[in-house]
């Protein structure tokens, strides 16, 4: 979004009425496409009178500071009411008119601005930082010295009545460096920018021309590492003639769909590739994902360009994400010499294929998208890279086979010239039986979906490998995954309660998504009111609304109602998550994670014996457990001793691994709720 600006020069230069008119006109511009309230425009003539009453009593203040109101850092949701650049000296200021008492909400919200912009930006980061509270509910106390300045350690912050403004830029002149800063230095983002998915896919694809936006999705050294490799090999395909399959592996949240979506619409990408060659194209097995993309890009589009009509902005949006199975079905051709797949491991097999009647020729998913890669407007094919993005043990339905289907999808190629190559992180490569070449730098390691708990897929993984000591001993570590919310309750509405509590204190420039989820085999969720995704009284459910709605709709995920199922679910993400436990997946007596399907006729749960499909289930619940980004409460149900189905034994034994853990309860004082 464009940054509304003035320099104090330009402020000083203009009488009050003319400054306020036209700062509002530009907004007004700016926000097209959103209500504006009139309580909004209200607020914006009070304090912008204040900020210019404030600039005329300072003729100290540099002509070069900036004033930049309804601020909005790149790719971050948070909108302060103003920020001052002043020189070395930042300050981040929230306004509250029209009220007689300032409450911790307003505190909070002022303290979680500086947090996400210290994080976000170099700029900030290198800077004095001064945040200010302004309001008329504030004592009109004398003439204060002691202005404090926020660190990460102190977070202090100023209160200040809005006549004491003036003496607050005073401070700010006394203390200013007199250097000269940038706008666009100042904005440039540090190494902790992190967008939810659907941020950045629409932000993506409105900015597609914007080196800046995709530099800002990427300023990370390990997204930058992969980013980096995957150029380098496509350099090197193209100089020397060549045609390769790039693996890129990742634990859950890692970003894998994010650098997916980067490489798919990286400018300097673009101009590595031959005119006559075809744009990137993004593909994904994931169908719900492909939806809400969509749908996101297409909303966003229509904000930001209100004239469109919603069929013109899907209809563009749907040419930049596409579901791979419409492709392979149909046997369409791909004239890309670069494609990015994501969710390679829900990539079909041959078997599977021929089971939903789609097979072509007895080839597998991966062999079909090879095949359609050979030839461009019906010649063969010089050089051509595939990049697929895999996740480590999501693999969760039938015919999902994982990395090892592309190592022998580029075995069973035609040997043509050039034949396929296949380069494998290094992590992947003790479970594939083939030829390939390997490398040290295509594997995300570090989950990026929960900013303040980089370790939750690890956590996540030592649960379900049965380690319950060492999973706790993780949370104990001191790293920021220790005071990560991780909460368990016996009780739906409790669960529901904590989520709608923590949305509402975390509600300022934007609504924190929420919502429940469960497995898809949960079916004894529904003896106590929760409907989960793929069982049958959920078709009416409109999981792209779940998903994008605002909450005041009945289809939000908000109204925490119908649960997401691990089919829906992967590959996205919300801020707060509700994990419904089921007995399909148990501890047995032996303290053993055992899977289990369930005959409905007779209310009995049976083992799983294959392999793969045990692996399924408990590759469902490390879906589940990694969707969230700021905090999950974990609900598991008391059972019903009546019920064989609901065994109580069984379940109890669940509840006491997870605290095992080092889950909490929710009386547990230890841990910020």
């Amino acid at each position: 979004m464009t940054t509304t600006s003035r320099t104090f020069g330009q402020i000083r230069a203009s009488g009050a009425d003319a400054f306020i008119e036209d700062v509002i006109r530009e907004l007004t511009t700016r926000f097209r496409g959103f209500e504006i309230s009139d309580q909004q425009f209200d607020a914006w003539q009070t304090t912008f009178f204040w900020v210019w009453q404030a600039v005329q009593k300072n003729p100290q203040a540099k002509d070069d500071w900036l004033f930049l109101p309804e601020f909005n850092p790149p790719l971050s949701p948070i909108r302060p009411d103003l920020v001052i650049v002043a020189g070395n000296i930042t300050s981040i200021i929230e306004f509250k008119a029209g009220i007689s008492k300032v409450g911790n909400p307003a505190r909070r919200q002022l303290e979680d601005y500086v947090n996400e912009m210290w994080n976000t930006m170099k700029g900030v980061r290198d800077s004095r930082i001064f945040p200010a509270l302004i309001s008329s509910g504030f004592k009109k106390s004398p003439a204060s010295s002691n202005w404090k300045q926020w660190t990460p350690e102190s977070k202090l912050l100023n209160e200040l009545h809005p006549e004491k403004f003036s003496q607050f830029f005073n401070h700010l002149c006394a203390l200013d460096s007199g250097t000269s800063v940038s706008l666009e230095d100042w904005k440039s983002p540090t190494y902790d920018l992190h967008p939810d998915i659907v941020q950045a896919a629409s932000e993506l694809i409105a900015h597609v021309e914007d080196r800046g936006v995709i530099t800002h999705l990427s300023a990370d050294s390990e997204l930058d590492t992969v980013r980096d490799e995957v150029f380098r090999l496509i350099r090197e395909a193209k100089e020397g003639g060549k045609k390769q399959v790039i693996l890129i592996s990742g634990v859950p949240g890692a970003g894998k769909t994010l650098i997916g979506l980067r490489l798919a619409h990286d400018p300097d990408l673009h101009d590595l590739l031959p005119v006559d060659s075809g744009t990137p194209l993004y593909l994904t097995g994931n169908g719900p994902l492909v939806s809400v993309l969509v749908e996101a890009i297409a909303r966003d589009d229509k904000r930001r360009n209100p004239e469109k009509s919603m069929s013109e902005t899907r209809s563009a949006a749907g040419s930049k994400v596409k579901l791979v199975h419409a492709i392979t079905e149909k046997s369409l051709p791909i004239n890309a010499r670069v494609v990015v797949f994501d969710e390679g491991q829900r990539v079909w097999t041959a078997e599977h294929m021929k089971a939903k009647g789609k097979s072509q020729a007895g080839l597998s998913e991966s062999e079909v998208i090879l095949s359609a890669m050979e030839t461009h407007n019906g010649a063969q094919v010089e050089w051509a890279t595939l990049v697929v993005l895999i996740g480590s043990g999501q693999e969760i339905n039938k015919g999902e086979a994982g990395a090892s289907v592309w190592v022998d999808a580029v075995q069973s190629a035609p040997n043509e010239n050039p034949k396929w190559d296949i380069i494998v992180p290094n992590q992947l490569a003790g479970d594939l039986v083939g030829v390939f070449q390997e490398s040290k730098s295509l594997h995300l390691d570090v989950s990026r979906r929960a900013l303040e708990a980089r370790a939750l897929s690890e956590w996540v993984a030592l649960l379900l490998d049965g380690k319950f000591e060492q999973a706790a001993n993780l949370r104990e570590q001191g790293n920021s995954l220790h005071k990560f919310p991780i909460f368990l309750t016996r009780e739906l509405e409790e669960a529901r309660k904590w989520i709608r509590t923590r949305v509402i204190e975390n509600r300022h420039a934007f609504e924190p998504t929420s919502g429940l989820v469960a497995s898809s085999q949960s079916a004894r969720l529904r003896a106590y009111g929760l409907e989960v995704g793929n069982q049958p009284r959920s078709s009416d459910v409109d999981w792209t609304k779940w998903f994008l709605d605002e909450p005041i709709s009945l289809h939000s995920s908000s109204r925490l109602e119908v649960a997401g199922s691990e089919f829906k679910t992967q590959g996205l993400e919300l801020d707060y998550v509700g994990v419904a436990w089921s007995w399909d997946l148990i501890i047995d007596a032996n303290g053993t994670w055992k899977s289990r399907t369930i005959n409905k006729g007779k209310a009995q749960w049976h083992g799983i014996k294959n392999e793969m499909v045990q692996s399924f289930r408990t590759n469902a619940y490390r879906v589940l457990l990694t969707r969230c980004r700021s905090g999950m409460i974990i609900y598991v149900p008391e059972g019903d001793s009546s019920d064989p189905s609901r065994s109580p034994g069984e379940i109890d034994r669940v509840y006491h691994a997870l605290i095992k853990s080092g889950a909490r309860t929710l009386n547990d004082t230890s841990i910020a709720q």
